[in-house]
């Protein structure tokens, strides 16, 4: 589980990963928020994979993940989602949601594959007016 101390780490990462990325101080709210759990893939002392929840009752939050580009495809994404289901479902977690940008077909057939169903949709959800996609994961 990622810490507030690795925040420059996951920083860095998360530059790299994420078309709008997060500021240095959202980074760090996040990781010293309880309700978030972070969690990573190290590789040589590098970190190389992330992904971040947030908890609320007995549902969770797939807030965003990442991978290094030139590690893509390596399938650390889903070994990292299967970790957090499987500490989530100790936790009582019922039922994981997540939004994702309508263009991102990757990332949706990703979802897919973890056996997300598509249950709604926010016209207009990000800055540049795209909609997201909703779904949603019943443990």
């Amino acid at each position: 589980m990622l810490v507030l101390e690795l925040a420059p780490l996951l920083f860095s990462l998360q530059q790299k990963t994420n078309l709008q990325p997060w500021s240095e101080a959202e980074v760090s709210r996040t990781l010293s928020e309880p309700i978030n759990k972070c969690f990573g893939i190290w590789q040589n002392n590098e970190l190389i994979a992330f992904a971040v929840f947030r908890l609320a009752a007995d549902e969770a939050e797939l807030i965003e993940i990442g991978v290094l580009p030139e590690m893509r495809r390596q399938k650390l994404g889903e070994r990292l989602f299967v970790y957090a289901r499987t500490s989530f479902l100790e936790l009582g977690v019922k039922s994981i949601l997540l939004e994702v940008r309508e263009s991102n077909i990757v990332a949706q057939e990703f979802y897919k594959k973890m056996k997300f169903k598509v249950v709604g949709r926010r016209p207009n959800y990000y800055q540049n007016f795209e909609s997201a996609v909703l779904m949603r994961l019943e443990n």
